[in-house]
């Protein structure tokens, strides 16, 4: 099943980079991102999910305890307790959840995430 979502990634990243004629500059992020300027935030992740962060999220997907807190948070809505809880309660999955949103909504979604994350 790894295999098949590693070769599937694989594919997706390729046809990524078709699509934006291989440019190394959109895999930098920010303004310039492909996914970016979309008008929504989800469209943007999805975007980026399938492409510039897939990665991220693979890494993720293979960590139990990163799984742990993504599927944890996203029960938690609004509530920064129940968020801080997640990450408390799956401390070795934290880098590389933090990995994959900073890749979303730093790196690739910055204007149409803006806000959702504090960024450096």
């Amino acid at each position: 099943m790894v295999r098949w979502l590693v070769i599937l990634n694989a594919l997706v990243l390729a046809v990524a980079c078709i699509n934006t004629g291989g440019d190394s500059s959109a895999a930098g992020g920010g303004a310039g991102s492909v996914c970016d300027d979309k008008g929504s935030c989800n469209e943007c992740v999805v975007c980026a999910n399938q492409s510039l962060c897939a990665n991220q999220m693979s890494q993720c997907q293979q960590s139990s305890t990163c799984t742990g807190i993504d599927q944890c948070v996203a029960i938690c809505g609004a509530d920064v307790s129940c968020k801080n809880d997640c990450l408390a309660n799956n401390p070795s999955g934290v880098s590389l959840y933090n990995a994959w949103r900073v890749c979303l909504y730093c790196d690739q979604c910055p204007s149409d995430c803006a806000g959702y994350l504090t960024c450096d």
